[in-house]
């Protein structure tokens, strides 16, 4: 595709811009694009539960990007994403659209049945569709509630959902002509086609989202600066926990394996960059992991790879599913954009291919 098809982008978001990972992974990515001078102008439909979100909408100012907010409706089957589709065709002037990008499968869907009914409305060209998977929707949400401990109604509500995610996934990555499918790792891109028929053809791997790395003069400025202000020993080995205090993300073994490691060495901290302080607190108490060993703190986005710079491994365990096999987690990139080693369980397809030593066996 040449950069004059590429002046203006239509971008199609369903999981909503208050979407923690919507910053690093959706609004900055576009930034540069423009500022690469891969395109020239964006607009972003955003489907929203709420629409008063024009506060969180100030904090994404850019002249070169436009926000549409649409009304985000129950999803309760394939049909309400159709009227989503008519939503955004009403919205959006195709004709002043060049390329079409959506963030997983149900934007991605919505997308598709938009830019097929251009055809009706006498559209001057064909337009590219990217569809962004950026996981598994179907087989997330039967993973997430298998750990929640469900009554026998609630699990048939999910057992529903589920069957829903997967049909809505099956008619997004499933063969259409101009579509690409962008995956975020090889893992995810196999499981596609073997599950949703998607071509090998097809499928691209995601590139543009990746978080760019820090030199290695700014990450020793700043491992000085964030280890003074912790009260970090200089010659302490730091791992660092960043995330939430979901069970599938193994918080508490996270805890345990450092509770191992300080057995073994006195000079290891933990340092655990998380938002759920209350819930972090109670695993540490229950664990009895010395104050003096250990920082649990809350950072904005924004400071968040600065603070990274005081570690020097970045703790990545996850259960055994193919929902984590095939991921492409946000911490890794964080992770690998202040070049920490990365210690896992070989639950990560992109990592156990990657590294042969991963510092902890499942």
């Amino acid at each position: 595709m040449n950069n004059q098809q590429k002046q203006h982008l239509l971008v199609v978001v369903y999981d909503s811009v208050t979407n923690s990972v919507f910053e690093s992974q959706v609004f900055v990515p576009l930034v540069r694009m423009v500022t690469d001078g891969q395109v020239k102008q964006i607009t972003l439909v955003t489907f929203e539960a709420a629409l008063s979100i024009e506060k969180k909408l100030a904090c994404f100012n850019h002249p070169a990007i436009t926000f549409i907010i649409c009304k985000r409706a129950p999803l309760l089957g394939i049909w309400s994403l159709s009227l989503a589709a008519v939503q955004l065709t009403l919205a959006v002037d195709f004709k002043i659209i060049d390329t079409v990008r959506a963030r997983g499968p149900l934007a991605g869907l919505i997308a598709k049945k938009a830019v097929r009914w251009q055809r009706f409305f006498g559209a001057r060209k064909a337009l590219p569709l990217t569809l962004q998977a950026r996981g598994l929707c179907a087989e997330e949400h039967r993973f997430s509630s298998e750990q929640q401990g469900l009554s026998f109604g609630k699990k048939m509500v999910a057992h529903w959902r589920q069957q829903l995610y997967g049909a809505i996934e099956r008619r997004a990555y499933r063969k259409a002509k101009g579509v690409f499918v962008e995956a975020v790792s090889e893992a995810l891109g196999d499981y596609l086609q073997e599950h949703y028929a998607t071509p090998p053809r097809a499928i691209i791997l995601a590139q543009h989202d990746l978080v760019e790395m820090l030199d290695q003069h700014t990450i020793a400025g700043y491992r000085l600066q964030v280890r003074a202000l912790l009260k970090i020993p200089q010659d302490a080995y730091v791992y660092c926990y960043s995330g939430s205090c979901k069970p599938w993300q193994c918080a508490e073994e996270t805890v345990q394996f450092f509770m191992a490691e300080l057995e073994q060495n006195k000079q290891v901290f933990l340092l655990i960059l998380s938002q759920d302080i209350s819930q972090f607190q109670k695993i540490l108490v229950k664990h009895r992991v010395p104050t003096e060993h250990v920082c649990l703190l809350a950072v904005q986005p924004a400071q968040l790879l600065r603070y990274l710079c005081a570690a020097d491994a970045g703790m990545l365990l996850r259960k055994p599913d193919v929902v984590n096999w095939v991921s492409r987690p946000t911490k890794l990139l964080e992770y690998q954009a202040v070049g920490l080693r990365v210690v896992h369980n070989n639950t990560i397809g992109l990592l156990a291919k990657k590294h042969a030593d991963c510092g902890i066996k499942n």
